[in-house]
């Protein structure tokens, strides 16, 4: 994939390329199950819910407990989740549904040791609902949980490109005030992966596609320091530099262009900044989004970033009258 990225840009098919950002995202998941206390609670997790979901008389048991724990007007818990590396974030999905199961779990194994004829209970499973595992679950399924909702964002196919950038970059800054039941070596791990992934599977234009969706303006502030590198200790880069190397590529070398185009996009992020223009953003993020990456000018590098449409630029598919719903499934 990364050949056939290259090639097709480098030949000129394409202005630019780069790796799927969902799949970016479940990587990132993947690298999270490697660390305390994910790790941890993905193994009991998956212990407890293989026993549960493969062994008849557990299932069937657990099954009649959670039917009688039911109540009237509340939603039923729902089953366990097998894990699967082929589902986006499938670690939030299991280990989730675990914490969700673990009362009813435990009301199983209490149920059975008053039956008359026992089923054996592997060390492992009780293990996975004592108090150490329950703890580790508790801190892990928040952090899974934004994660899963990050990637169901980027995977929809009417996501803008800027949220790429914007959600990767949040989601790291937000690893320093948040999530604070992680323990700190865990969240700066968190941040290494979330920094390497989207180093590895990004573009500059992905940047640029970032400053150019003035929704994202009340945030370019505090995630503009951050420095994005594919290994700790390696040269990286910051988001206003990749943007500023997108900047340098559109103009192919001509010098006075790039120049051009640098004093139109500082206009346009004072612009976008004023405190009055934020709700607009909120409200017109997808037809502002139409206007930005269907402009052909600003495609092909040859047209300033002024060159937007108007409202005859939104595609006519779509009725301007449904932003707000647009708008409701593509923002966190």
């Amino acid at each position: 994939m990364v050949r056939m990225r290259s090639t097709s840009v480098s030949d000129g098919t394409f202005v630019f390329g780069y790796g799927c950002a969902a799949h970016a995202g479940n990587l990132v998941a993947q690298d999270v199950a490697k660390l305390p206390p994910f790790s941890l609670a993905l193994r009991n997790s998956l212990c407890a819910t293989v026993f549960f979901l493969r062994c008849g008389r557990p299932r069937t048991l657990h099954a009649d407990t959670v039917a009688r724990s039911v109540e009237p007007g509340r939603r039923a818990v729902r089953g366990l989740q097998a894990y699967s590396r082929t589902r986006w974030v499938g670690e939030a999905r299991t280990i989730s549904a675990m914490e969700e199961n673990i009362p009813a779990l435990r009301h199983t194994l209490f149920a059975n040791t008053l039956s008359a004829n026992p089923f054996d209970v592997p060390d492992s499973v009780t293990e996975a609902l004592e108090a150490p595992s329950r703890a580790a679950i508790g801190q892990s399924t928040s952090f899974l949980k934004t994660l899963a909702a990050v990637v169901a964002l980027l995977e929809a196919d009417a996501a803008p490109l800027s949220s790429y950038a914007g959600l990767f970059a949040t989601l790291r800054s937000s690893l320093d005030t948040h999530f604070i039941e992680l323990p700190p070596t865990t969240r700066a791990g968190l941040q290494r992966s979330l920094s390497a992934r989207f180093a590895s599977f990004s573009d500059p234009l992905v940047a640029l596609a970032y400053y150019l969706d003035g929704f994202w303006s009340p945030a370019r502030g505090r995630l503009a320091g951050l420095v994005w590198t594919v290994r700790e200790g390696a040269a990286g880069r910051t988001l206003p530099e990749m943007r500023d190397a997108a900047i340098l590529s559109l103009a192919d070398g001509d010098a006075a262009r790039a120049a051009q185009l640098q004093a139109e996009l500082s206009e346009f992020l004072a612009f976008a900044a004023q405190p009055s223009r934020a709700d607009s953003w909120r409200r017109l993020h997808p037809r502002s989004w139409w206007r930005l990456y269907g402009a052909p000018a600003l495609a092909a590098g040859g047209g300033g970033l002024d060159a937007w449409g108007e409202e005859e630029d939104v595609p006519p598919d779509i009725d301007p009258g449904d932003v707000d719903a647009i708008v409701a499934q593509l923002l966190l």
